[in-house]
């Protein structure tokens, strides 16, 4: 199929103008090419058409005078074609712009939903980590007082905290986490923290028993 037919084609109400930009570009650069050959094609008729009238008949100069026409005609509308082609190329790159547009943002909806499940369950994890470093935080300290109960007494022996009677030298008490707050509710902060929340009347306790060691 030639480039003017294939113009043709897609202009035809028939078609149902379902074209995507890059058909429609490539029947464009066609449709470009088509064009440039016509008009050198006119050009040549135009020189023979010359000469014809210096010494051809005038049957010569009707049948390249009706070839120009035909050609002419054909330009212009190929010119035509062209320009709505262009409009609707144009049109075709606004619609799969909106397309990728609205598809990028289900996509960021779908993600939200996924994010907001791991949300939730985070919270609901990280709930029972603040618990379980608070319930070590809270067994730590109580290590340390009696570690300090033992010395005030006069014993040497001292016990190593557990990271280290586990081969690990850093305490998980030690490390930051973002975890909820319980006295905010759904509140954050930065866990563990010092001396805090449930483990406070057992350190007290500790610290007390551990002083009244040392006066002892």
């Amino acid at each position: 199929m030639g480039a003017i037919d294939t113009l043709k084609r897609i202009l035809s109400p028939a078609s149902g103008g379902s074209y995507g930009s890059i058909e429609l570009q490539q029947v464009i650069e066609a449709g470009e090419r088509k064009a440039a050959e016509l008009v050198q094609a006119r050009n040549t008729l135009n020189e023979q058409r010359a000469n014809l009238l210096v010494d051809g008949t005038d049957a010569d100069v009707d049948q390249v005078d009706a070839e120009l026409a035909t050609i002419h005609r054909d330009a212009e509308r190929t010119e035509a074609r062209l320009s709505e082609l262009q409009r609707r190329l144009e049109e075709a790159k606004r619609r799969e712009h909106a397309a990728a547009m609205d598809a990028a943002y289900k996509r960021a909806l779908a993600h939200q939903a996924a994010e907001k499940v791991g949300v939730e369950r985070y919270v609901e994890l990280a709930g029972q980590v603040r618990d379980i470093l608070l319930e070590i935080q809270a067994h730590s300290e109580l290590r340390m007082a009696e570690n300090e109960f033992l010395r005030a007494g006069g014993d040497t022996r001292k016990v190593k905290p557990a990271s280290i009677a586990l081969g690990r030298y850093s305490s998980v008490v030690t490390n930051e986490c973002v975890l909820p707050d319980p006295n905010l509710g759904f509140g954050w902060k930065i866990w563990p923290i010092h001396y805090g929340h449930g483990a406070a009347g057992l350190l007290a306790a500790a610290r007390e028993k551990a002083a009244a060691a040392a006066v002892e």
